[in-house]
């Protein structure tokens, strides 16, 4: 299958032709190494944007620039798992949905931005600061990138179906994109996203 993006067709599975796909002036190419707060993350090809709290970025001697991501979270409760067993949606049902999960996709999500501007990714963190106590703790967070991946193949693989039409489809897993539960069992596809 293929899938036309900003007028580029690439395959919908091969996410490395979407990856190299830099654009011609990288804004964050040109950053010193330092700390960075409030650093603004977006990127055209995937319709996301986002701002980092804070980042490191350091360069070695062979020239690799990492990243070191730190995001700030000031809710009262931090969960690191699900009390009544519940899961996120597909395409991260794998996992429960708590903050610690949701806040490890959303800054694995930022991570992954950064790697498609050329950084490798050095550590993840996420500081909690209960606003109440005044009382911090600080989580190091797994680098989540083929959840990444799969949630934004899912988004744009998905994006075109209503609430009213997902009644009527089933989630298939193995093609990661919703079919139609009744006729002939073909794919329901938009012909906007796909040839």
């Amino acid at each position: 299958k293929k899938a036309v993006i900003n007028n580029k067709t690439v395959s919908v599975l091969d996410w490395q032709e979407i990856v190299s796909n830099k654009p011609s002036v990288n804004y964050y190419e040109c950053l010193p190494d330092g700390y960075y707060t409030e650093l603004r993350l977006w990127n055209h090809l995937f319709k996301i944007a986002g701002t980092l709290d804070a980042v490191l970025i350091e360069t070695d001697e062979d020239g690799t620039r990492w990243v070191t991501i730190n995001d700030w979270k000031t809710n009262k409760e931090f969960t690191t798992y699900n009390k009544y067993k519940q899961y996120l949606l597909e395409p991260l049902s794998h996992l429960q949905k708590c903050h610690k999960n949701i806040y490890t996709m959303q800054i694995s999500l930022y991570a992954y931005l950064l790697e498609c501007m050329g950084f490798k990714v050095k550590f993840l963190m996420l500081t909690h600061i209960d606003k109440e106590t005044g009382k911090h703790s600080i989580h190091a967070l797994n680098y989540r990138k083929e959840d990444v991946e799969n949630m934004i193949r899912h988004y744009h693989a998905n994006k075109h179906i209503t609430k009213e039409e997902k009644e009527k489809l089933e989630y298939d897993h193995e093609k990661r994109k919703y079919v139609a539960l009744i006729g002939d069992g073909e794919d329901y596809e938009n012909i906007h996203l796909f040839d």
